[in-house]
């Protein structure tokens, strides 16, 4: 998947932009270089290193009360997503990207 966002020359103010893919099940395995191991926003950037990182879908799952975003990485130079035979997908941000993966249809 390749993703080209051409802005008109008049843009000054770069709304947020993303791609939600929904995957089959049993890829639930992460690994990622990038922030964590925990999940980061902007205003929590501080509490988070640059390293590869591994997890699960599940693991990755924040339970917050309210139904929110969550389980944000951010700065992720490479990520995978696989199932316990090492199949799915690996992504590569250029030069980086952020991403979170999550149990269940979002679109």
């Amino acid at each position: 998947v390749e993703n080209d966002v051409r802005l008109g020359a008049d843009l000054r103010d770069l709304p947020r932009i993303g791609v939600v893919l929904l995957l089959r099940p049993g890829l639930e395995r992460l690994e990622w270089f990038g922030r964590g191991p925990w999940e980061d926003y902007p205003d929590r950037l501080a509490s988070t290193v640059v390293g590869t990182f591994r997890s699960t879908v599940t693991d990755d799952y924040v339970p917050y009360i309210l139904p929110q975003e969550h389980g944000r990485h951010s700065d992720v130079r490479r990520m995978s997503l696989t199932d316990e035979n090492g199949f799915g997908l690996h992504v590569e941000g250029v030069p980086v990207s952020d991403f979170t993966a999550s149990h269940g249809a979002s679109a």
